[in-house]
């Protein structure tokens, strides 16, 4: 069942620039609690630290433990890049906002949050 006639389908669309602009800030986060979390575990707290693959770049391990944060972050944005496109030529899903809206009570709301707050407002 297509949508009424007259209305167009809505169309998703992937802000490149904003998404990895965001990556990046969250890859030098990551980069930055690392380091951190070494050093005082390492160093205050003279913690013996697991040492996990790591990428071998960089001298020490605190920051071979940075740098390998900061490439799983970048990882995982493009991986979330991959699919927003891989999900781009497709129309609404049938679970999403603009599929179709259940109205349950006074409201409609499509979220699992928003039915969650539906139920919990239904007298018992």
């Amino acid at each position: 069942m297509g949508p009424p006639s007259g209305r167009a389908q809505p169309r998703l669309v992937v802000d490149s620039a904003r998404l990895w602009s965001g990556g990046v800030a969250t890859a030098v986060v990551a980069a930055l609690v690392a380091l951190v979390g070494v050093l005082i575990g390492a160093g205050a707290l003279d913690l013996d630290m697991a040492v996990p693959p790591l990428l071998p770049l960089g001298g020490s391990f605190a920051v071979r433990y940075a740098i390998t944060a900061a490439v799983l972050a970048l990882a995982a944005t493009g991986l979330a890049h991959l699919l927003a496109l891989a999900r781009r030529g497709r129309g609404p899903s049938s679970r999403g906002s603009s599929g179709s809206r259940r109205s349950s009570g006074s409201s409609s709301r499509s979220s699992a949050a928003g039915r969650w707050v539906d139920a919990w407002r239904r007298p018992w």
